[in-house]
């Protein structure tokens, strides 16, 4: 793949949650049908953490790895976890406001952390962990970056899982 023609999204976040909600965002993807460009995710969450050091360092080091190799990072915390790493995490991108928005409601323990951390820094934080929500962000996020490939009335209902949506993941 050609990566400087495909928008490359980090689903960053809680990942212990009761719910796989990078799987419903990978679920609405388009996939490369454009002409110029395509979004590919890269996604940490694993079915089971590794127990084996070597394997936690390896998956952690593919986490920096593509987190950096990313245009734009969702941080989507949920406020049934405590999500000290995600909230790491997000503390190494508030240099980098265009390049992250934060998903995250009041109930959040932590919440007020992040809401002053985003107004000090000027990242967007989005008050809602609703999925069709981030998926609106996320594709203005797209137009953004491919404006002469994006087609609003072809693509804006890919939500609904048309047949002109699939996804494409890399581990």
């Amino acid at each position: 793949i050609n990566t400087d023609k495909v928008f490359k999204i980090f689903l960053a976040g809680t990942c212990s949650d009761k719910g796989n909600w990078q799987s419903q965002i990978e679920n609405m993807m388009i996939d490369k049908s454009f002409d110029e460009g395509s979004i590919i995710s890269f996604n940490p969450r694993r079915e089971d953490w590794p127990t084996d050091k070597d394997l936690q360092i390896e998956q952690i080091q593919w986490e920096y790895k593509y987190r950096k190799l990313a245009d734009y990072i969702i941080f989507n915390i949920t406020p049934d976890t405590e999500a000290p790493i995600s909230l790491f995490e997000l503390g190494q991108y508030l240099s980098e406001p265009g390049k992250i928005s934060v998903f995250v409601t009041p109930e959040y323990k932590h919440y007020n952390n992040i809401k002053v951390a985003s107004e000090l820094y000027g990242f967007e934080i989005y008050e809602t962990n609703n999925i069709l929500e981030i998926w609106k962000v996320l594709m203005n996020h797209f137009y953004i970056t491919f404006p002469q490939i994006w087609h609003l009335a072809d693509y804006a209902n890919c939500y609904e899982l048309s047949p002109k949506c699939s996804i494409e993941t890399e581990y």
